[in-house]
């Protein structure tokens, strides 16, 4: 295999290859919620300085997609546990934790809404720009409950003759990106068939390239979190 495969460590950015073009790059640059940990940048990067024309980055296609999920065992265990720790009130324990989304596996029967998509890359043509969104959408409530959170979960697309694709969302078998929740301060009380409006926006931190800061509105009430 030394004729055929030649490994160049290495930064990407600062590293020469021994071939000026490349008609395939391939990359598994996926971090949670997609984008936190920024190694698209480099991806990129490497797409506008080494891919021969016609070529194709693979994966070719990511997206991020969202629903609403009502886990109350998971929500009184972490949130609702602040208001009496052994006999004490400690709800002021309670901002930080809510603050920062949660990575975490979260099983299927506890959506509670359609799936809908708020971020489609084309990685073979999109900026480092376009990991900064804003994106409005509804979600449809199933049943009648109380929503603890939002959900967020991204898919991997290869479009090639013979197409492949994975998910990393709560109906398909947990990888280790797992999912990424958004857990409202207080419950919200919904029933079936119910339209909640919302908005989703995400910026990259200034302070850490890395990290996310994501804004979440249901009903016009809005929430601020961070994905580091």
């Amino acid at each position: 295999m030394d004729e055929k495969v030649k490994l160049v460590k290495g930064r990407l950015e600062e590293t020469e290859l021994p071939y000026e073009k490349y008609d395939i790059i391939v990359s598994e640059w996926m971090g949670y919620f997609l984008l936190f940990e920024g190694m698209l940048d480099s991806v990129l990067a490497a797409r506008d300085k080494y891919l021969a024309p016609g070529g194709m980055v693979l994966p070719n296609r990511c997206t991020i997609e969202l629903c609403a999920i009502a886990d109350h065992e998971r929500y009184d265990s972490l949130v609702g546990f602040w208001s009496d720790v052994y006999g004490y009130k400690m709800s002021c324990m309670r901002s930080p934790i809510l603050e920062e989304a949660s990575v975490e596996v979260v099983p299927n029967q506890y959506v509670v809404s359609n799936s809908v998509n708020v971020l489609d890359l084309n990685i073979n043509t999109c900026t480092v720009a376009d990991t900064e969104f804003s994106s409005s959408f509804e979600l449809k409530i199933t049943k009648d409950c109380d929503l603890t959170g939002i959900l967020g979960y991204f898919d991997t697309f290869f479009d090639l003759p013979s197409p492949v694709m994975f998910s990393t969302g709560p109906q398909v078998k947990p990888t280790h990106w797992k999912q990424t929740v958004f857990f409202l301060p207080e419950k919200l009380p919904v029933v079936a068939s119910q339209t909640l409006t919302c908005k989703m926006v995400c910026k990259r931190m200034k302070t850490d390239a890395r990290a996310l800061k994501v804004s979440l509105t249901l009903d016009e009430k809005t929430y601020r979190y961070t994905v580091d």
